[in-house]
């Protein structure tokens, strides 16, 4: 899908200038000098994302977004503003902002910040999509089910009629076939055609003793929601609506839980005094903890973080760069491992550490997206931290200053 960027400053000179930028990379902005006019943008469905800066005359940007909470929740909104801002950008983040900017500010990184929420609202779009589909789904399988369940002669005609236009609906085709077969069907080979009496019969609706089920095979396939979408929209939740750093990993990593029925669940991140790995949140299921720290140099953990390329193994203890002290919980018992790294402006600042059902495949399409998903939240999660160090220093030195 084509997401438009809207960029919002009252000075032309900051508007023209980031919209140069971003257009310059590939993306299609919409420019608006003020609240009102943000508002407006924020009404096409096309525009995905928007640049907003905090300090504007009439209203601001902090006004813009409470009215985008109710408008458009799902909007992207990059917040940009001065470094002296901290107090109102941090109520920008707890308004629903997916990231801050500060001024100047810099082409690469705003280039990533807004490519990164342009993808998320894809993901996230997508995953409204899948629900509505498979909305459509349960309700025309209910449909369905009262047409095999109904009495009356014309009873396998209704059926066949009802499967075909919900197929039809359901894969968007103009023509969804309909093959009935009966027993004389099995004697048919290649090349070989029924005779009439024998036609007549397999086009016959179910005779005595007969279930329609037994008779009638639909050609097509029903769509499957995507796991890995309900993954990035539990993720996209999280952030949405949590705050507090903790509380934010905490509902993300649940999510992952719930979805894969993974036991234990766990974000690392680098610890800059010893290089090694700290767990910042995990999920046990009351039953199975992960490790409090790890390694950064041994087993296949080691390598997610060195690498930056993750691990999806059914068997990990089949690698030959497996470390049973590293690449295990705490009980020590391996398993289908899902290992993926968290980036922060292209660096591996931790990894994430997925410990599957026996019976689980690890997916490495699956690793991508909590990679991608998760990274966003632990960029968020510093940030605000950040800010609040930031604030207490400030508050700090205006106490300082006053005795």
């Amino acid at each position: 899908m084509q997401i438009r960027v809207g960029v919002v400053d009252d000075e032309l000179f900051f508007r023209e200038g980031i919209a140069e930028v971003l257009e310059a990379a590939g993306f299609e902005c919409l420019p608006a000098e003020d609240g009102v006019q943000a508002l407006a943008l924020a009404s096409d469905p096309d525009v995905g994302v928007l640049v907003l800066d905090l300090r504007m005359p009439g209203m601001d940007g902090i006004q813009v977004l409470r009215q985008l909470r109710e408008q458009r929740p799902a909007l992207r909104v990059l917040v940009v503003s001065g470094a002296t801002d901290q107090e109102t950008v941090l109520e920008a983040l707890r308004l629903g902002a997916c990231d801050y900017l500060a001024k100047p500010l810099h082409d690469e990184e705003l280039v990533l910040a807004v490519r990164r929420a342009s993808e998320s609202y894809a993901i996230s779009a997508e995953a409204g999509q899948l629900r509505a589909r498979l909305a459509r789904v349960v309700s025309v399988t209910e449909e369905l089910s009262r047409h095999v369940h109904r009495a009356g002669a014309d009873r396998g005609e209704s059926l066949r009629k009802a499967a075909v236009e919900a197929t039809a609906e359901l894969l968007q085709a103009g023509q969804a076939p309909l093959l009935l077969r009966s027993e004389a069907d099995d004697r048919v080979g290649p090349g070989e055609r029924l005779d009439a009496s024998e036609r007549k019969h397999s086009e016959s609706g179910p005779g005595p003793g007969e279930s329609l089920e037994s008779r009638t095979s639909l050609l097509a396939s029903t769509p499957v929601p995507d796991r890995d979408a309900e993954l990035v929209r539990g993720i996209c939740d999280a952030l949405g609506n949590e705050v507090e750093p903790h509380r934010v990993l905490q509902a993300a990593l649940e999510s992952i839980e719930c979805e894969l029925s993974a036991v234990p669940v766990s974000l690392y991140l680098i610890d800059g005094a010893s290089g090694g790995l700290v767990c910042e949140a995990q999920r046990d299921g009351g039953a199975r903890a992960d490790r409090k720290s790890l390694p950064g140099n041994r087993g296949l953990t080691g390598t997610v973080l060195q690498s930056g390329s993750l691990v999806a193994t059914q068997s990990p203890e089949l690698d030959s760069r497996y470390d049973p002290d590293v690449d295990t919980p705490e009980d020590g018992l391996p398993g289908p491992l899902l290992c993926v790294p968290i980036r922060l402006r292209g660096k591996v600042v931790g990894l994430c550490r997925v410990f599957l059902p026996a019976d689980a495949s690890a997916s490495s399409r699956t690793g991508e997206v909590l990679a991608a998903g998760l990274s966003a939240a632990v960029r968020n999660v510093l940030l605000y931290r950040s800010l609040l160090e930031s604030i207490e220093e400030v508050a700090e030195a205006r106490r300082e200053a006053r005795l």
